[in-house]
């Protein structure tokens, strides 16, 4: 059972908690499993996607067994569902900004890459933070930790990010070169200079070795990823 299902928009959550709570912790599915489990005997495995801000954004690179401490009422929700009863082989991963091509099917907000290419693009400045920090994933590597993660494992929570500490201006800014774009429209600004209604932690970058030597599992660099 792969479950994806999220309110990921922090401002959303943010005024709807309890929306956000019914969805981004999923009661229901860990005692159904567990049910499942107990009386008929299937111990499907579960995969978890939870998030790279159940950390506070107080350093860099962190790592999973350090303690969460999530700034928002998303990561707060995120972070619950991390608790729920175990009852079958589960694996969380928490992942960082994912970016890639558009989904087949239409979605009804901006998605992150193609917001960013059609800034870029734009004859207008658009403001990106430089002083916000993640570790964008490419989907298509999420698709193959899937699968990867369909035979036994050690470990329960991942790390799910790239190779790179980057920023959000760092990220336009590869975006353009591979567009052939200048830096016109990339207007690099503090987090302090916007008022978002929501908080968010400032560096929420990860240490994915636990990936990397762990599963022996390669993700992709994101100037490689937009070639």
């Amino acid at each position: 059972v792969v479950n994806c299902a999220a309110v990921s928009q922090p401002g959303v959550c943010e005024s709807s908690p309890e929306v956000a709570r019914s969805v981004n912790v999923p009661s229901h599915l860990a005692h159904c499993m567990l049910d499942q489990a107990r009386r008929r005997g299937l111990c499907a495995t579960l995969i978890h996607f939870s998030t790279d801000q159940v950390y506070d954004g107080s350093h860099a690179l962190w790592k999973e067994g350090e303690p969460c401490g999530p700034v928002n009422t998303y990561g707060k929700t995120k972070w619950e569902a991390e608790q729920l009863p175990e009852s079958t082989p589960v694996a969380i991963l928490r992942a960082s900004i994912i970016y890639g091509p558009p989904p087949p099917d239409p979605v009804n907000r901006a998605l992150f890459l193609q917001f960013v290419a059609s800034a870029v693009r734009g004859s207008q400045p658009t403001a990106f933070f430089e002083d916000e920090w993640r570790s964008p994933i490419y989907v298509r590597d999420l698709e193959r930790l899937v699968t990867r993660l369909l035979a036994p494992w050690q470990h329960r929570i991942f790390n799910v990010g790239g190779p790179e500490r980057l920023s959000r201006v760092d990220m336009a800014r590869q975006v353009a070169d591979a567009l052939g774009c200048g830096y016109d429209a990339i207007l690099a600004t503090s987090t302090a200079s916007v008022n978002r209604g929501v908080a968010s932690p400032a560096d929420i970058s990860m240490d994915v070795s636990r990936l990397t030597d762990g599963l022996h599992f390669r993700t992709t660099p994101f100037r490689e990823a937009l070639k």
